[in-house]
């Protein structure tokens, strides 16, 4: 699993603590979808490089009964015996398939989400989500996440929310190691950092970096922007055509090097990244995954970093916060923001372990959606089975 990237770095983490309690941990996943040759980076998850099965990106209602029966055996095996077993799920679709593991062999079965936007696609998907809504099995990393989730089937209120939250502890910390790329950079007298994977709010983070670029055309500005992104050609054609402002693009690292929130004035990002960056000090700017606009600057005007808790949440933009960072340099001095911390976390995770062991009767069944591409996807594998998908 490589880069810079929430829900490996939460499971690496969580083994990490599972095997300091003496407890036999195994994991499967699907990282990556059809590019499962993806290096694992992450030390704590290097023994299950076998594990990684293609059929997990799926739901399980694009097979075949046999075809499901398979993939079923398959992780059984390599279970193998045990006195009693508990399955976590990180996300729906693998959930359906944790369901139908978890009924095979009488396992407690949680669904601890690490999504940041979520939503219900079917009728089926909401049953069998509210189904483990109900039972106290299904938990998210904020409490808007969740009712985002359900938003259309069923309210649920802020308190009740706030209680499906659980702290996913990432372990990610910068450490010092070498980072040749930024000695090929030019002089500036301006470094913005964008940290993180590509998501929706892109769009609105460059534009408030060009702007805040064309208002001071006399300075220049090195833009970095480090992760897994892929940007339209019609916005890259925006920054190009900035003659002050220099983009540099850096792959994800693992490791991720200090030296690069060192070298950098402010930092913009979301959820872990956003929290990443704040610990090493530099000023950071966390992004709304939901309005895709900015929160504030964390430690000073939020304490927020995926979805706004502020009923009165202020309208920030990109280019007004780095001129408060950059060129007022507002929060310099400032008094810090505190948040408390949750209180939710491994061990709050384990004490949800019980005896009370139910699971949803037609998981099998359930379809994440209804459109073209998944009925095509559902007969080339029913008809050709992974390996012709994979082609």
């Amino acid at each position: 699993m490589e880069g810079v990237t929430g829900s490996p770095s939460y499971v690496n983490n969580k083994v990490c603590w599972l095997n300091e309690k003496g407890i036999e941990t195994i994991v499967f996943d699907h990282y990556g979808g059809l590019h499962l040759n993806r290096e694992i980076v992450l030390e704590n998850l290097l023994p299950y490089k076998d594990n990684r099965m293609l059929e997990l990106f799926f739901p399980p209602s694009c097979f075949t009964r046999r075809q499901r029966a398979r993939v079923l055996e398959r992780i059984k095996n390599t279970i193998g015996e045990a006195d009693d077993y508990v399955i976590e799920s990180n996300s729906t679709r693998l959930a359906l398939w944790g369901e139908m593991l978890a009924k095979d062999l009488h396992a407690k079965h949680l669904i601890m989400n690490v999504g940041e936007k979520l939503t219900i696609k079917s009728e089926e998907e909401f049953l069998f989500l509210d189904f483990k809504l109900k039972r106290q099995e299904l938990f998210t990393i904020n409490y808007k996440a969740i009712q985002n989730m359900f938003k259309g089937y069923r309210d649920i209120p802020d308190e009740e929310a706030k209680n499906l939250v659980f702290l996913a502890i990432m372990g990610v910390k910068a450490e010092d190691v070498p980072m040749p790329e930024l000695n090929y950079l030019p002089e500036s007298e301006y470094k913005i950092l964008s940290f993180g994977r590509y998501k929706p709010y892109f769009e609105n983070m460059i534009k408030g970096v060009v702007e805040f670029a064309q208002k001071h055309e006399g300075e220049r500005i090195n833009f970095l922007i480090m992760g897994d992104v892929s940007l339209s050609s019609k916005t890259m054609k925006i920054m190009e055509t900035v003659p002050n402002l220099f983009v540099c693009f850096i792959p994800a690292k693992r490791p991720v090097p200090k030296a690069v929130f060192e070298y950098s004035d402010v930092v913009i990002a979301t959820a872990g990244c956003a929290n990443l960056a704040k610990k090493t000090g530099v000023m950071t700017i966390s992004m709304d995954v939901e309005s895709c606009q900015p929160l504030g600057v964390m430690g000073y005007s939020t304490t927020d970093s995926v979805y706004s808790s502020n009923p009165n949440q202020p309208l920030y933009d990109v280019c007004s916060l780095l001129e408060d960072v950059l060129i007022h340099h507002s929060y310099d001095g400032a008094t810090k923001l505190t948040k408390k911390p949750s209180e939710k976390g491994y061990e709050f995770q384990w004490g949800l372990i019980n005896n009370d062991r139910q699971y949803w009767p037609r998981v099998e069944s359930v379809s994440l959606d209804h459109g073209l591409k998944r009925l095509v996807e559902t007969f080339v594998l029913r008809i050709g089975g992974i390996r012709l998908f994979g082609r």
